[in-house]
């Protein structure tokens, strides 16, 4: 028994501590609690038995702490933490995306360090990082990657998108290749892609849910100009509100006109 090297991953619905209603919270709370139930149960359904990681959730109030590990007695060479780290991020990108489907933005960060996991929690460095990385260093409505698993992940996919068979598909579909992690322009710190599976596929239907990136624009602006004025007057605020929208309306879909894909999350 001991620390094992895993990802960790804290979120937190932002602005959700200025909702003070009863039945505004009680639809947060359903929301963000159900799509962690459901990532829960498809870990541990037949369809997922032949991954080689495990997966645990810690919910609380509108927060979480989701961690990723190999499971017990893999062999060394079937591990592979940019494999792990990989999966970790796609899977919290479709959790984020459902809840900005809701108008709902997340705040978090993401490391690759020492944690020890077990049915009644969680602890360790990299339980402590993360939480650092949400509360200190994140800033804007982004979830942010420790350095050591920014760089993992984007010398991962570069590698991964420079592959000859990769690199020719994109070529003859895409006008250009998203990045499930981004590098912010101004900090250079690098940020989970919450819109990337939307800016692979066209349409994403989700536990029945069908919807475009455009759906989501459209219900996260309706949000954001509410916002806009209500927080006129507070400067920090408005930055916050200001570099989610910038990031919005970057976000396109990469397939070029004629081609169409469609996936779907089950």
């Amino acid at each position: 028994m001991g620390y094992e090297k895993m990802v960790v991953i804290f979120i937190d619905i932002v602005g959700s501590r200025d909702i003070t209603g009863f039945e505004k919270k009680y639809a947060i709370h359903r929301l963000f609690h159900s799509s962690v139930r459901e990532s829960q149960e498809r870990q541990a359904s037949d369809s997922h038995s032949y991954v080689a990681y495990d997966r645990k959730l810690f919910s609380f109030s509108d927060c979480a702490y989701i961690t990723y590990f190999h499971k017990p007695g893999l062999p060394a060479e079937k591990r592979s933490d940019e494999q792990l780290l990989h999966v970790a991020l796609f899977n919290t990108s479709i959790l984020a995306l459902r809840l900005a489907r809701h108008g709902y933005r997340v705040r978090g960060g993401v490391t690759l360090d020492d944690a020890f996991v077990d049915s009644d929690g969680c602890f360790g460095p990299a339980i402590n990082e993360a939480y650092r990385l949400e509360s200190k260093d994140a800033n804007y409505p982004r979830i942010l990657l420790s350095e050591e698993a920014g760089k993992l992940q984007h010398d991962f996919e570069t590698r991964n998108q420079s592959e000859e068979s990769v690199a020719l598909m994109n070529k003859l579909v895409r006008d250009w290749t998203p990045r499930i992690v981004n590098q912010d322009d101004e900090d250079k710190r690098f940020y989970l892609n919450i819109f990337y599976m939307l800016e692979m596929e066209r349409t994403l239907s989700y536990d029945g849910d069908e919807f475009t990136l455009e759906d989501v624009r459209d219900v996260l602006m309706e949000k954001i100009q509410d916002e806009r004025i209500q927080h006129q007057n507070d400067k920090r605020k408005t930055e916050q509100i200001e570099w989610f929208a910038s990031y919005l309306s970057r976000a396109k879909c990469s397939l070029r006109t004629g081609q169409y894909s469609y996936s779907t999350t089950l």
